[in-house]
């Protein structure tokens, strides 16, 4: 029964008509009850409504961070500590971490991977030696035998954008590019923050999109400006 319904019901009119037959003074005493007790029904439905605004609040937070899902604190230090700079390395809520390596060639650049979901290990011992020893690095995750959906390399150094569209996102300077390819339609994005180049690479879907995409970029900036 609703607020309207409660004040409109059966015993509300049934006091009402009782109330005709009395004196003034029971009159009034009549339509105060009736007054009180519904008072007391809104007093009592705030706390549900509060209830109510909270879950509304926490699905739009919810809604605003999708796909983003914190740092991964371990790989962010460990990474950290072996480049000698600080970067980031997030979590991502429908995607696991399928690769993190180092390559240090004629620059340093992470790279790390997100797949749907880990196959077998793609490198034996020997075969992940053989990588760190061409690329003059270390691998600290997989990679595993499975297909990207984004990856993300931070490379130290310089970088002009050329014949790429931005939009701003966190007061940062965003590079986009939407790329179609045979393989399927990929998005790329790329910013600078400090000394480091941020650039991803998503593959796109009818399960992955280009908002969902951008949003991901954005949790990543604004982590940094944490």
């Amino acid at each position: 029964m609703n607020k309207f319904d409660e004040i409109f019901s059966d015993d509300n009119f049934a006091k009402l008509n009782e109330s005709v037959q009395r004196s003034p003074a029971q009159k009034e005493e009549t339509m105060n009850k009736i007054r009180i007790q519904d008072t007391k029904s809104i007093v009592l439905s705030k706390p549900l409504l509060a209830v109510i605004a909270c879950i509304v609040l926490l699905g739009v937070i919810c809604l605003s961070t999708i796909g983003y899902k914190g740092i991964n604190e371990q790989l962010t230090a460990d990474v950290s500590n072996y480049v000698g700079k600080e970067i980031i390395i997030p979590n991502h809520q429908e995607l696991d971490i399928n690769f993190v390596g180092v390559r240090e060639l004629n620059r340093t650049r992470v790279e790390i991977s997100y797949a749907k979901e880990l196959g077998e290990a793609f490198f034996n011992i020997d075969q992940k030696e053989a990588w760190e020893d061409e690329n003059n690095g270390k691998i600290f995750l997989g990679p595993y035998s499975s297909d990207p959906v984004i990856n993300l390399s931070i490379t130290f150094g310089t970088m002009e954008f050329h014949e790429k569209q931005s939009r701003t996102i966190e007061n940062t300077d965003v590079y986009f590019e939407l790329l179609e390819r045979p393989d399927g339609t990929i998005l790329e994005t790329s910013f600078i923050y400090e000394d480091a180049i941020y650039e991803l690479m998503y593959y796109l879907d009818e399960k992955y999109t280009e908002a969902e995409a951008f949003e991901f970029t954005e949790q990543i900036i604004k982590s940094l400006n944490e």
